[in-house]
């Protein structure tokens, strides 16, 4: 009978991790070995903050990982949370192994340039030992797919970082031991990327502040709004918009109340959104990022919930 994979990622468990590229100073060497501290529920990403020891010190910073197995809102058929089981992962190896993992990820990139939507790796499951093989395989395809474009996202986003927006530390994949394949080439369709990113310590996300019993009074929650609304503006009109905006990818450092916008595996970039003088119907930029309306995704929002929760309404100014 198959066993549903359980997660490996737990609070005080050890993780070996590989550093690919680093941006800190005190991250060196190849191997990164360190402790989980705490995990946050897993929805597309395992997240957790770990610990690791530098030069200079222990170290705490946030662990985002891109691992086909676990979230609840990644792994999902006909609107169902499908987990992953070991029969999942045997079909799997066994289609690496017979060497019908590239034709595959080929096929599919083929499907995705003639579609007007993105691919859903639902669609390639079904009950047979290859349907559950591709099943992992669209999945594993789109995991790597969400670390690209969070890394690229971060890259377009450099003097943003500790401000706006976490600071990138490294890029990371967990280390594995050597899978029994055909060419080593193949661990590719089995690697788990992952970023460290600066921990903030935070009080609440956006959304929580005015779920909760906040502290903040109502100039004081405007103001935080609004140094929000005021950040995706600035993260527009560096060339990335995201897809997936909204007041609970906002989260508030409790000293200074400063918000940071995190979670950037759903975005596209200006270059997706160039004018074609031979189509004067084909959006460009601006159009693509008043289409997607990133500030108002997060002001039109809390005003809503504010004023619903709170009883007051805000004034929120959404320049450009």
């Amino acid at each position: 009978m198959s066993k549903t994979t359980p997660t490996p990622y737990v609070v005080g468990q050890p993780l070996d991790l590989v550093v690919t590229r680093t941006f800190d100073k005190q991250i060196r060497g190849r191997q990164l070995p360190l402790t989980i501290t705490k995990t946050f529920e897993v929805t597309q990403s395992p997240v957790m903050v770990v610990t690791f020891v530098t030069e200079s010190g222990p170290m705490d910073a946030v662990l985002k990982l891109y691992d086909r197995r676990f979230g609840r809102n990644f792994r999902t058929i006909r609107g169902k949370y499908s987990p992953h089981s070991s029969d999942d992962e045997a079909a799997w190896h066994e289609y690496v192994r017979k060497g019908m993992a590239d034709p595959f990820f080929r096929q599919l990139e083929e499907e995705e340039a003639a579609s007007l939507l993105p691919l859903n790796p639902a669609h390639k499951h079904n009950d047979t030992s290859e349907g559950h093989a591709q099943y992992e395989g669209a999945l594993q395809r789109q995991a790597m797919a969400y670390f690209d474009t969070e890394t690229r996202t971060y890259e377009k986003l450099t003097d943003l970082q500790g401000a706006y927006i976490p600071t990138m530390l490294a890029h990371v994949c967990v280390s594995q031991p050597r899978l029994d394949l055909q060419t080593p080439e193949m661990e590719l369709y089995f690697r788990i990327p992952g970023i460290l990113i600066q921990r903030i310590d935070s009080c609440a996300s956006l959304w929580e502040l005015a779920e909760s019993q906040t502290p903040f009074g109502e100039q004081k929650l405007g103001d935080i709004v609004q140094m929000a609304v005021d950040e995706a503006v600035a993260v527009n009109n560096r060339g990335v918009v995201m897809n997936d905006c909204r007041p609970e990818n906002v989260i508030i450092e409790q000293n200074t109340c400063q918000p940071f916008i995190h979670d950037f595996a759903q975005c596209f970039f200006e270059e997706a959104c160039v004018e074609d003088p031979d189509d004067p119907d084909a959006p460009d930029y601006r159009a693509c990022v008043i289409q997607s309306g990133n500030p108002r995704a997060i002001g039109m929002v809390m005003e809503m919930l504010v004023r619903r929760k709170l009883g007051y309404q805000l004034s929120i100014n959404y320049r450009a």
